[in-house]
């Protein structure tokens, strides 16, 4: 069965992005259902991630995330020009 692929995304404010991602078809890596929350701070590409798999044929994501790159040497983000 061919792999079915929807990765949408976009802005919401500087720094600020969100990006929807599904897939349709079998994927061995899927779990038969899982269902995952997860939060990060002072790290890369900090956000939110919401995750729900179903039957190793249907996954869908949802995040919001920072652009920015974390130093932890200066405990601060990196804005790259």
């Amino acid at each position: 069965m061919k792999m079915i692929h929807i990765c949408k995304a976009g802005k919401i404010r500087e720094h600020k992005y969100w990006e929807f991602e599904t897939r349709l078809g079998y994927d061995n890596w899927v779990p038969v259902f899982e269902v995952s929350a997860n939060i990060t701070h002072k790290t890369d590409h900090a956000g939110v991630k919401l995750s729900f798999s179903f039957l190793k044929f249907f996954n869908i994501e949802l995040s919001s995330y920072d652009s920015r790159h974390w130093n932890e040497e200066e405990d601060c983000w990196v804005v790259y020009p």
